[in-house]
């Protein structure tokens, strides 16, 4: 945009240009993004207004455009702009040596050009900028960076390289993604697949524990497959009764005792757009049954009809039990769950995104507050905020409940915290919490960067000073005979104001609400 504002006259000193009069080059690529704002149509007229202000200058350069095709909503596409530069280096396989003016296009662009620039390879990358102030420089990379470019493109999908820094890039061009809160790399690569099937009609498994988000992510794929029908979800859990299991595929008057009248079938409402199957793993047998022959056919017929009915819905289930088992156990069709898991993709577990949880913990208060600012405004309660030492005590909790469990968290720490209080701190969220379903107990701890010592160490005695605290009504003395230290209440009133510090010590249920003295 910049470049073609001087083409226009509206401006002078156009970076492009500049730098080409700078190296005088004997040929110029141009890498045409085509968008609304900047058509192909433009392309023709702007080599020309190129060629001509050089020629001004007594040179004579052969100027190239290469349009980038699909460039609409890519320009921050990492993999895409890798694509673009790709193809037109290898059309300048003769040259030794090329020169980028790289003041011109995206971040996205020009961060693609530094890892062209220091990557191992046959040609000699050179990248310059441009300024009214201070004219065309050669701009510098630092000599220890080395990227090795052919073992970037050798990577293979799973590849965590190309999960974070390639692939995961592709979410932040479709806000419906936005919604799925999370760019640890698991996450990225679900937002990743996500993207990638949505506008191919096929049908989609996803899995996941309870309360991961299977449901949010179903409407996102619908709303980025661009389908003109509806999202009609069924909970495969709740078909019990002969009227709810025959709802999804209908039926004809008096097909059963009470159907007094022709029902067209859920799955009628999804016609050009997404049947949602939720709980997939505990459709009955004859949900199971329909659902095959549609998937296979496109077809299917209501119960006692005679006539076949044709559906363009796109099937998308989900569920959070091992169909694999189910299908051991003969409760799930195999032929069924082939055809179901075209693509299947798994959303992992809360305590596997990392800090995904800080971002989501944020966000769900902010939500929270605003739905609830008029209950907060009459119970006098002040607006919450998480201090940062709350942080590691989130890291920490493995999430049993995964995102429900934190939307209720939040809400608890809403509601029972001091209704003066602005500050949500980290003793207010381990009081809060539920209890941890951890396998690995205390002594199988991860050691990631979060990890502190003193944090397991507190955790423990934080856990029998409390028994022992309500097992004795806070006698001092009792309490340290309880804990082994005989008559010396040294050790326990050191752990207690150890535990004080760390906003773990016992609360007691005195009238001011106070915590005990830890004074003899």
């Amino acid at each position: 945009m910049t470049d073609l504002a001087h083409m226009g006259g509206k401006k002078s000193g156009s970076p492009l240009l500049a730098v080409a009069e700078y190296i005088k080059p004997r040929r110029i690529v141009v890498l045409w993004p085509d968008t609304a704002k900047v058509p192909a149509s433009y392309a023709t007229e702007y080599a020309a207004w190129l060629r001509s202000c050089l020629a001004k200058k007594g040179a004579t350069v052969q100027v190239d455009v290469e349009v980038m095709e699909d460039s609409e909503g890519r320009l921050m596409d990492f993999a895409w702009a890798y694509g673009g530069i790709d193809g037109a280096i290898n059309r300048l396989r003769d040259a030794k040596s090329i020169a980028v003016n790289a003041s011109s296009g995206t971040w996205v662009m020009q961060s693609a050009w530094v890892v062209y620039a220091k990557a191992v390879g046959d040609i000699d990358v050179q990248l310059y900028v441009s300024s009214e102030e201070r004219g065309v420089q050669e701009l510098r990379l630092p000599p220890g960076l080395r990227i090795d470019l052919r073992r970037i493109l050798a990577l293979t999908d799973d590849d965590p390289l190309v999960e974070r820094y390639i692939r995961g890039e592709l979410w932040q061009r479709s806000p419906e993604l936005a919604d799925f809160i999370g760019d640890s790399p698991a996450m990225s690569r679900v937002k990743y697949m996500a993207e990638a099937v949505a506008r191919f009609r096929i049908p989609v498994l996803i899995t996941g524990d309870p309360g991961s988000g299977k449901s949010l992510l179903a409407r996102i794929i619908h709303r980025l497959s661009g389908a003109s029908g509806g999202f009609v979800p069924v909970d495969c859990g709740q078909l019990y009764a002969e009227a709810e299991v025959h709802s999804v595929f209908g039926w004809e008057k008096g097909a059963f005792t009470g159907a007094d009248a022709p029902n067209p079938g859920i799955i009628s409402k999804a016609k050009d757009g997404t049947l949602f199957l939720d709980e997939i793993a505990n459709a009955p047998a004859a949900i199971q049954a329909g659902l095959l022959r549609f998937l296979q056919e496109g077809k299917y017929r209501p119960l006692k009809s005679l006539e076949e009915m044709d559906s363009t819905a796109r099937v998308i289930a989900a569920t959070n039990t091992d169909l694999d088992e189910a299908v051991k156990e003969r409760k799930f069709r195999q032929d069924l769950h082939d055809r179901l898991r075209a693509v299947m993709i798994h959303i992992p577990p809360l305590q596997d995104r990392g800090d995904d949880v800080i971002s989501l913990a944020h966000l769900k208060l902010s939500e929270f507050q605003k739905k609830q600012t008029q209950a907060m405004q009459a119970k006098g309660v002040r607006e919450k905020r998480l201090l940062a030492e709350t942080e590691d005590v989130f890291r920490r909790h493995d999430w049993p409940g995964n995102v429900r469990e934190l939307e209720h968290l939040i809400a608890r720490l809403v509601i029972f915290s001091a209704p003066e209080k602005e500050d949500i701190t980290a003793d207010d969220v381990r009081r809060q919490l539920l209890p941890s379903r951890r396998k690995d107990g205390i002594l199988g701890r991860e050691l990631s960067p979060g990890f502190r010592l003193d944090d397991v160490i507190h955790e423990v005695q934080s856990h029998y000073v409390t028994r022992v605290d309500e097992e004795t009504g806070g006698n001092k003395a009792e309490m340290a005979r309880r804990l082994g230290f005989g008559e010396s209440r040294t050790p326990l009133l050191t752990i207690l104001k150890s535990l004080e510090r760390a906003g773990l010590a016992p609360l007691r249920d005195d009238s001011d609400g106070a915590r005990p003295s830890v004074s003899p």
